[in-house]
């Protein structure tokens, strides 16, 4: 099965609010602030709005899933040359570095994970990212946290 990839030219900011609201209820339920620093209503980006919010909530539902109580999932979005980056940051307890070179070199099989997830969402968020002709980093440190960057083609002004 292949994914059907129709991107387009989108404002970078009402999707990320699109996507946002749901998560309302359930960062409320788990005590977990969200710190959205997205803002600029300018920033539009070459994407597949449909994936994208596929990719979005995959990052969200792993950094409500790892995050404690008290603790604070950030967004950011800044310009960089003719880019546009993403960046969602937890304070969850991060990824191991042997599962973290994994999940960066995008290998195929079974993850050697001993947690209960088996590395699939981020596996097809990494896909998702290679149609967009880009690609998901992830950084982290067990104990303080994730940080997922995207990164996407920037509309010409």
């Amino acid at each position: 099965d292949q994914l059907r990839f129709a991107p387009e030219w989108v404002p970078l900011q009402p999707l990320i609010a699109q996507v946002l609201y749901a998560y309302q209820g359930p960062l409320l339920a788990q005590e977990v602030s969200l710190n959205n620093g997205i803002t600029e209503s300018e920033l539009y980006i070459l994407a597949d709005s449909n994936l994208l919010k596929l990719v979005l909530r995959n990052l969200l539902d792993n950094a409500l899933k790892h995050s404690a109580a008290g603790s604070t999932i950030s967004l950011q979005a800044a310009q960089e040359d003719s880019q546009i980056i993403f960046t969602l940051q937890d304070q969850g307890e991060g990824i191991s570095p042997a599962v973290l070179l994994q999940l960066n070199r995008q290998q195929q099989g079974k993850l050697n994970i001993k947690q209960e997830s088996t590395g699939l969402g981020l596996r097809l968020c990494q896909r998702i990212m290679q149609l967009h002709g880009s690609r998901l980093v992830l950084e982290s440190t067990v104990g303080l946290g994730t940080t997922a960057r995207l990164s996407f083609k920037q509309a010409q002004q």
